[in-house]
């Protein structure tokens, strides 16, 4: 129902972290739908074992844990902004409250892009030259992520529209924060 079509683990993992960033009840999405995606996912996962599709060990490691990444990260309020580009999760913003978080869960921070980027562990990248996200963006499509901070801070916005608010728009990180007028 969910995940029709994988053909892939790297699809199946492509497609659930779509899904849970749409359907975690964490951040307000249906538990039970959430409760049917993970089962799917566990059946296809499994599926996709018996075919033999692993590359090595690694990558069934990586698979294994690929819900937990996103569970944990899922849960961050801070301001920061997710991105998925192709295979790789991107974070950026105000990160360094979480740096430990990224190192434990095989994030790798860019230091020429300011934001930390999980990529699957079989991945081994041969082109040498350095990429803007832009370029990135363009050759592997790219989906932003809101965060539960992003979702509270509209929230703030709508609630408080009603009162004496100015309302700015920070775009560098897309979202919206509210300064009170006096």
């Amino acid at each position: 129902m969910y995940f029709e079509g994988i053909k892939t683990i790297e699809e199946l993992k492509k497609e659930f972290r779509r899904l849970a960033f749409l359907y975690h009840p964490d951040i307000g999405g249906n538990e039970e739908i959430f409760k049917s995606i993970n089962n799917e996912y566990d059946d296809m996962l499994n599926s996709l074992k018996d075919k033999d599709t692993f590359k090595s060990e690694s990558q069934q490691k990586e698979s294994d844990n690929f819900k937990d990444i996103i569970s944990k990260i899922i849960h961050i309020k801070d301001d920061i902004s997710m991105e998925v580009c192709g295979l790789f999760l991107w974070i950026s913003g105000n990160t360094k409250p979480h740096k430990e978080l990224f190192k434990s869960l095989g994030f790798y921070y860019s230091s020429k892009k300011k934001a930390w980027y999980y990529k699957p562990v079989w991945y081994r990248g041969f082109n040498k030259q350095e990429w803007t996200m832009e370029e990135i963006r363009n050759s592997y499509g790219s989906q932003k992520v809101k965060t539960d901070y992003e979702k509270d801070e509209n929230k703030k916005t709508y609630k408080n529209l009603g009162s004496k608010t100015k309302a700015k728009k920070k775009t560098k990180n897309n979202f919206i924060m509210v300064n009170k007028t006096s």
